[in-house]
């Protein structure tokens, strides 16, 4: 019988004897798992390191095997030496391909609910509305054409001809002004203010006339 399941007290030992990883037989009780001889023995044998070269300084390096596993492999020492290994990969065109490939859109995306987004919402979302709102702010200087301000204010693109009723001149510069927020609220054609014909005539006059203009 092994020294270590003799018993000290009057109860036996009914547990087993095994042989840690250092080589030091140790004792393991029947309601425990235990695989090494102490907590010393096991965060010693735990702390495998692999070793590396810098391939930008030379300098040699380790890593344990969780970051290899969780952060993949390794070429530098530092965030330094990883900086320049990555010089001229991420270009244009790279962060372009690589957007194509991890980008799901459409149905393929996550939120997708069966394409219920409005139409005016696509148009209002597209790269031409974008453009054209730019085309309008540069156009008046970034400046609200009512109360003249200019710089930390919230400025929104207006169309003359409201934009629900003239499809063909959504994109049309002459059709757009620039406005605060605040002003672009108290326009006649905001929201759902100018819904009957005569309405809408006369807020179109009205802002043609406030704008020096004859027609867009």
């Amino acid at each position: 019988m092994h020294k270590l399941l003799i018993s000290k007290g009057k109860k036996p030992r009914l547990g087993r004897v095994l042989e840690c990883p250092c080589g030091k037989s140790f004792y393991q009780s029947p309601s425990r798992n235990q695989k090494f001889c102490s907590r010393k023995c096991k965060s010693s044998i735990n702390l495998i390191r692999i070793n590396y070269v810098c391939k930008i300084c030379g300098k040699k390096y380790f890593r344990y095997p969780s970051q290899i596993k969780w952060r993949g492999q390794t070429v530098a020492c530092s965030k330094q030496c990883r900086a320049i290994s990555e010089i001229g990969k991420y270009t244009p065109q790279y962060l372009r391909d690589l957007r194509k490939i991890n980008v799901k859109r459409g149905k393929n995306s996550n939120l997708w609910t069966g394409g219920v987004s409005s139409i005016n919402r696509r148009i209002r979302a597209s790269a031409d509305f974008k453009n054209w709102r730019t085309k309008i702010f540069e156009r008046d200087n970034y400046t609200c054409q009512y109360c003249k301000k200019r710089g930390g204010i919230e400025l929104h693109p207006h169309h003359i001809k409201p934009f629900a009723y003239y499809p063909e001149l959504r994109f049309r510069v002459q059709n757009g002004v620039t406005l605060c927020k605040n002003c672009h609220k108290e326009t006649d054609t905001y929201g759902k203010r100018a819904t009957s014909i005569m309405k809408r005539e006369e807020a179109i006059q009205n802002m043609l006339v406030l704008l020096g203009k004859k027609d867009v």
